[in-house]
């Protein structure tokens, strides 16, 4: 962040301490919920996926979420209920539906003719002036009072020769009120806040495919969003990635296997999207060994690395195995040796938050989870605390996690150059909670202008 220029910062500090005072609004997943109930009355849906939703966000705030934080926000509204991986949202019955929708049609016609009349008047002195431009020195003149930036003189001039046009100072408001909010939302918290410890992210044979697109496009979409996090966090030298040994074992036996189908030595067929994406192009076992070999390259490309210094196995380490607890199962037998790896390189500590907990592993196997879980419960009773670390936790759940805690803003731009997203922002919000956001901020504003707040203090702030 720019530590000349706080707006954001300032703009975040006033959403949250607003929010918060109204004891409306308990989680950013709620709030971003909210925004989802606003598209959902917009265009009435009633049946929706999380990804449409999140193109759907994108459309109407210019939202960049992961999706599996859509999915957690789409659990706070009480009309939307999940089934398989489908949503429905019974609206029609919904108290707020004619008041949002009325209200929605109002703003809508209201302000768009205002908007064009800004525009024009500009372009009397640029004619060159595009509408996208114009928008967004409107939003920079009224929140950010920069008054030296493209076309200002021209919308200070309309809007003094304007003073007693009601509608227009109304729009006006709007707009500042609406852009504060859409600041203050997207501000992205890693800038001022992050991980307490280390954490090193042990990733399985599955998330690695989705990491590289081997599983499709739907799942290497939910793997860059993690991706995307991991990459803030190692900003701050925070976050690495490591697979285990045993993992990189496993993809070179199914990279074998893909070997033997290919020369005709097998027959027996691993019915996965890997494993088709291996074979397609592939004339010789030659050919699957290649690609093995760039999976692996892209693997170190990504910094994602193999945990080869470890000797899981060594006297020193023994006396926190776990595996010993496993049964005779072979799947069960997997999933302790996996969290047994966790357990040895966290010393048998038991942590109460997975990202203080230094070391955890990433999968969606579900014998690994479950194990994960038994182990969990037997610390918690164990040490007689309310809640332990899991020891390894799926893809969707650390996508969450990080987002909470590295970033948390809903990933829009500063100035849109869209009146209409700022509009709709204002409307997701009550009015008084949108004047006190805006109170908050020029206030705050001030403080900063006289030296009585710093950046260093607004960033704990938040």
């Amino acid at each position: 962040m720019n530590t000349e220029n706080p707006i954001s910062m300032i703009a975040s500090f006033a959403v949250l301490k607003a929010l918060n005072d109204s004891k409306k609004y308990r989680s950013p997943y709620q709030l971003l919920g909210n925004f989802m109930g606003y598209v959902i009355f917009a265009e009435q849906l009633h049946t929706f996926g999380s990804a449409e939703m999140r193109q759907k966000l994108q459309d109407y705030f210019g939202f960049s979420v992961p999706e599996a934080v859509i999915k957690s926000s789409l659990k706070t509204l009480e009309y939307v209920r999940r089934s398989n991986n489908t949503y429905f949202a019974d609206i029609s019955t919904h108290d707020n539906r004619e008041q949002f929708l009325s209200i929605k049609t109002e703003a809508d016609a209201k302000y768009a003719e205002i908007v064009n009349n800004i525009i024009e008047n500009v372009k009397k002195s640029y004619p060159s002036a595009d509408k996208d431009g114009v928008v967004r020195a409107i939003v920079s003149y009224l929140v950010d009072e920069n008054k030296n930036s493209n076309y200002s003189e021209a919308i200070s001039a309309f809007i003094v020769s304007n003073e007693d046009n009601a509608e227009l100072q109304s729009f006006l408001n709007s707009v500042r009120e609406g852009e504060i909010l859409y600041l203050g939302i997207n501000l992205n918290i890693s800038e001022c806040g992050s991980l307490k410890h280390e954490l090193t992210l042990y990733l399985d044979t599955e998330i690695l495919f989705d990491l590289v697109g081997y599983n499709g496009s739907v799942y290497e979409t939910l793997a860059n969003d993690f991706f995307q996090l991991v990459k803030k966090g190692k900003r701050n030298g925070k976050i690495a990635l490591k697979y285990f040994s045993f993992v990189k074992a496993e993809i070179e036996r199914f990279f074998k296997s893909a070997e033997m189908l290919v020369d005709g030595q097998s027959q027996f067929y691993e019915d996965k999207p890997a494993m088709k994406h291996i074979l397609n192009g592939c004339k010789t076992s030659a050919d699957v060994r290649i690609k093995m070999a760039d999976f692996f390259t892209k693997l170190r490309t990504l910094c994602v690395f193999e945990d080869d210094s470890t000797d899981f196995y060594s006297e020193y380490l023994g006396k926190y195995d776990l595996e010993s607890n496993g049964s005779s199962n072979e799947r069960e037998q997997e999933g302790w040796k996996a969290i047994s790896h966790i357990n040895k390189l966290r010393h048998g500590q038991v942590y109460s938050f997975e990202l203080d907990s230094r070391f955890i592993i990433v999968t969606d196997s579900g014998n690994v989870l479950e194990v994960s879980h038994v182990q969990s419960e037997k610390d918690r009773r164990t040490h007689a605390i309310p809640q332990t670390a899991q020891y390894a936790i799926s893809l969707n759940y650390i996508t969450d996690l990080l987002w909470y805690k590295l970033d948390g803003g809903f990933g829009g731009t500063k100035f849109p150059s869209n009146t209409d997203v700022l509009l709709r922002s204002r409307i997701v919000l009550s009015e008084c909670i949108a004047k006190q956001i805006s109170n908050l901020y020029s206030q705050s504003k001030e403080q900063y202008k006289k030296g009585e707040i710093n950046q260093e203090q607004l960033a704990p702030r938040v």
